[in-house]
């Protein structure tokens, strides 16, 4: 079986991990994590602790799970370790072009997907779009991956960012404006 490495462990990270371990479709020995600060409860899971290099290194698949902001770095770091270009990267990374991880680590196979947050329940619903390079296996682990978790669906680029709207951040404003409706309600009585 592919070993999947997690380069960031965090609300997203952590969630497709315990997704996968809960589905029974991956063992936890296949898991490799990386992250500053591993949070307990992944930890608690079973999985393999791992320097940035080692969960590189020792995995198939790299799921890029940090925050937009600070994906570049990571790639400049990964780029460092000698069989990086081997890899199959997949990317949760909002806003973050399939072609701008391409100009960091030249060409690889990567896989963009939008999660969204409904993957703690295992109701998430993923949209997945990969480039040119990546191989019908490479896409299909992908999808093995996020279908764990929820359902998911195999879109082209130029339709991810209107998708995360819809499924990312639309729903997260209506939770917010149904909390802000119940706090009135309890404030007034």
């Amino acid at each position: 079986m592919k070993k999947i490495g997690f380069i960031g462990a965090g609300n997203m990270g952590g969630a497709i991990i315990s997704g996968m371990i809960a589905s029974g479709n991956f063992k936890k020995a296949n898991i490799n994590v990386c992250d500053l600060k591993i949070p307990q409860d992944i930890l608690d899971l079973g999985i393999n602790p791992a320097s940035l290099d080692e969960c590189v290194a020792n995995s198939d698949y790299i799921v890029l799970a940090v925050k937009p902001a600070g994906l570049g770095a990571v790639l400049e770091k990964i780029k460092q370790v000698s069989s990086f270009e081997t890899k199959t990267y997949i990317s949760i990374a909002a806003g973050y072009k399939i072609e701008a991880i391409e100009q960091i680590l030249g060409n690889v196979s990567v896989v963009r997907v939008m999660p969204n947050l409904c993957l703690k329940a295992g109701e998430g619903m993923t949209v997945i779009c990969a480039n040119n390079g990546c191989s019908k296996a490479e896409l299909d682990m992908a999808e093995k991956i996020f279908s764990s978790c929820g359902k998911t669906a195999i879109i082209k680029e130029n339709l991810i960012d209107a998708c995360t709207a819809i499924n990312g951040s639309g729903p997260a404003y209506v939770f917010m404006f149904m909390e802000a409706l119940a706090d009135a309600a309890v404030k007034h009585g």
